[in-house]
């Protein structure tokens, strides 16, 4: 799959019958969102996108970003009340 990334695929795709990976090109995190409408998530956890407009989790000494809405704390739960 990489030899074929490597060779100009726009996406690559490697499955077996317990997994699919998808490999492509970076996408924005709107486009990533609509991607996971198909299976039914409960919750999306994402790391790297400080700056979208999202709730936020903060976690132990993490910089404190608009729309945290909870924060764990050295394995204590913080709730939000107290951010």
């Amino acid at each position: 799959t990489h030899r074929h990334k490597k060779a100009g695929a726009s996406v690559v795709v490697a499955s077996s019958p317990s997994e699919t990976v998808f490999i492509s090109k970076s996408l924005s995190f709107n486009r990533i969102v609509s991607h996971l409408d198909e299976f039914d998530c409960d919750i999306i956890l994402v790391e790297g996108y400080s700056k979208e407009d999202i709730p936020k989790i903060l976690v132990d000494n993490g910089k404190k970003e608009k729309n945290t809405v909870f924060r764990v704390e050295g394995g204590k739960d913080v709730q939000k009340k107290d951010i």
